[in-house]
């Protein structure tokens, strides 16, 4: 997994203006410096978006993970869709771990068992609908599955308790 940027401060700040607020412009504020070496990198691959729920989209007017990865020019495929309208964000560590049961595939999936898998997503936190998604694209048989998230987060817990943390 390649993860590009620690999620708080001012990459959080971004990311909630241009997907909380709705400003499209700041699309590109976020990975287009890295452009050759992600052309270079994922050259050959077809990318997959972790998708977003159906009423978030309409209510932002754009996928928003979609457009800040658009400029790979990678050949979409649609293998994935959110069944849940619950908004993560809102949600405590217990219940993000569930978000990966409300991932599932797609009517009519494609046949990619030759074709290089990337999985994109904006940020990681419990990595429970990662996991969930990658599990449903293994099923498919890809050739291979690299995954890239623009911003991972870390959680602290109590020593007491036996939490995975995401590095």
């Amino acid at each position: 997994m390649t993860s590009i940027y620690n999620y708080g401060g001012l990459i959080k700040e971004i990311l909630f203006t241009y997907k909380g607020c709705g400003d499209y412009e700041l699309k590109d504020s976020f990975l287009t410096y890295l452009k050759l070496d992600f052309l270079l990198k994922y050259r050959g691959f077809h990318i997959v978006f972790v998708p977003s729920s159906k009423s978030k989209v309409e209510e932002r007017g754009f996928e928003h993970v979609n457009e800040m990865f658009k400029f790979l020019n990678l050949p979409e495929l649609k293998l994935l869709e959110k069944k849940d309208e619950d908004k993560q964000a809102l949600n405590n560590y217990f219940k993000r771990k569930q978000a990966g049961k409300h991932i599932v595939l797609v009517e009519n999936v494609p046949k990619i068992s030759d074709k290089k898998i990337l999985l994109v997503d904006d940020v990681i936190t419990t990595g429970s609908t990662l996991r969930a998604s990658i599990k449903l694209i293994k099923s498919l048989h890809p050739k291979c599955i690299e995954v890239l998230v623009m911003s991972k987060t870390k959680f602290k817990f109590d020593n007491y308790k036996n939490m995975e943390i995401i590095k």
